[in-house]
């Protein structure tokens, strides 16, 4: 009899211990979820990812986090996670240099400005023309059965900038 009971318990706890886990591995279905569908440049969303600036002898590395939420996008860039970041708030209509990536040291570069809908429309998976008239090649890697790229590389003949998108949630 205490053998059975044991028994029982012990199997007791195996299934708790099962179902526990179970439940906690499923996915959250609040405000932001990670996205793998398809989302549109009119949506709000969040990017976070690293960035790898080369130009001729140089390059910079750091992280990035752009925030999209209706006209307005933030973006938000650092070395690392100790050092202080830099914020930029724009509207969607306006464009972005490149130099924006790389210390205020480097001032002699000229790197192209983009329109940031063409940079937005990249992180989900369109290339625009506009890259074409600046002569900016843009290769996109995507991961198994992913819409959303998971690395970005646009490149000319005078610079590279390179981003891995970590993850991309849509509000």
């Amino acid at each position: 009899m205490i053998y059975l009971k044991r028994f029982l318990l012990k199997d007791f706890v195996v299934f708790f211990v099962l179902t526990l886990s179970i439940a906690c591995s499923s996915t959250s279905q609040g405000f932001n979820t990670k996205s793998d569908e398809l989302i549109s440049t009119k949506e709000n969303f969040r990017i976070e990812g690293k960035f790898k600036v080369s130009n001729m002898d140089s390059k910079e590395t750091g992280y990035f986090v752009i925030d999209k939420k209706l006209k307005t996008i933030s973006l938000t860039l650092g070395k690392n996670y100790l050092l202080p970041e830099r914020n930029f708030i724009f509207d969607t209509q306006e464009n972005i240099n490149i130099k924006e990536f790389i210390d205020e040291e480097v001032a002699d570069l000229s790197l192209p400005e983009i329109k940031l809908m063409s940079l937005l429309e990249l992180f989900i998976g369109l290339k625009s023309k506009e890259f074409e008239k600046e002569n900016i090649t843009v290769y996109m890697d995507f991961k198994e059965l992913s819409s959303n790229p998971s690395k970005i590389s646009i490149k000319r003949e005078d610079f590279e900038l390179t981003l891995l998108i970590n993850s991309l949630w849509k509000n």
